[in-house]
């Protein structure tokens, strides 16, 4: 077998674990702030996944205006406010420290 795929076989597995430890914590932070099922949905594929606003609209079958709108909820749960893209910065920066201090 290739060394790359005996590489990429082994690290599966962890890329996997980490994965699915990663969602655990985006869902633990969805609850704490109060956020509703679609709301978190749209978080995970927004923060956990890294999609754009219109993948997230695509995704979840709404336009993009709702899911910019529902963002602006999700932010203010999370007690980001503000205007603009700083808040997304904000709040990918805010996960980062609540996830380091775990």
């Amino acid at each position: 077998m290739p060394q790359v795929l005996i590489t990429v076989l082994y690290a599966f597995p962890v890329q996997c674990a980490y994965s699915m430890a990663m969602r655990s914590f985006f869902e633990e932070q969805a609850e704490l702030a109060g956020l509703t099922v679609d709301q978190t949905k749209l978080f995970l594929l927004k923060f956990h996944h890294f999609k754009h606003n219109r993948d997230v609209a695509n995704e979840l079958d709404i336009t993009v205006n709702a899911c910019v709108q529902c963002l602006g909820e999700i932010y203010r749960k999370f007690g980001i406010e503000g205007r603009g893209r700083g808040k997304e910065n904000r709040l990918r920066q805010a996960l980062l420290q609540a996830y380091q201090e775990r």
